[in-house]
């Protein structure tokens, strides 16, 4: 069974950083969500692009900055399920909504899992 690399985390990052970080910004330049939803969500990517681009660094001396940092995201899925069933203009069904937070979820909590594995293999003494 192969296991994740720093590498692969790196890349969870920086690809959902992106997408987060672009998606958002577009629905605000647009005006089609409710903007200080998709101003949290600008920010969440832009933290996944800053803990991807000096994850290496962060997992030896910082991790708990990472683990922080998956633990708002998934606090924003979370809202942004909420959002997508109350606020929007057209919104979602619920059965949708809820499938994707949990896909959120399960997606967050193995990198979490994945981060405290090799925090602690870079500092056992911890």
């Amino acid at each position: 069974m192969e296991m994740e690399t720093t590498g692969t985390i790196r890349l969870y990052f920086m690809f959902f950083g992106f997408l987060d970080a672009f998606m958002n910004y577009t629905a605000l330049a647009q005006g089609r969500e409710v903007a200080w939803v998709s101003l949290v969500g600008l920010v969440r990517g832009l933290s996944y692009l800053c803990v991807g681009s000096v994850l290496t660094a962060l997992l030896k001396r910082h991790a708990w900055l990472v683990e922080s940092v998956l633990v708002a995201g998934l606090g924003y899925s979370f809202l942004l399920a909420y959002a997508r069933i109350f606020l929007y203009q057209k919104p979602e069904p619920p059965a949708e909504a809820i499938w994707r937070l949990m896909s959120a979820s399960f997606l967050t909590l193995y990198v979490l899992n994945h981060v405290r594995r090799l925090s602690f293999w870079r500092n056992p003494t911890d």
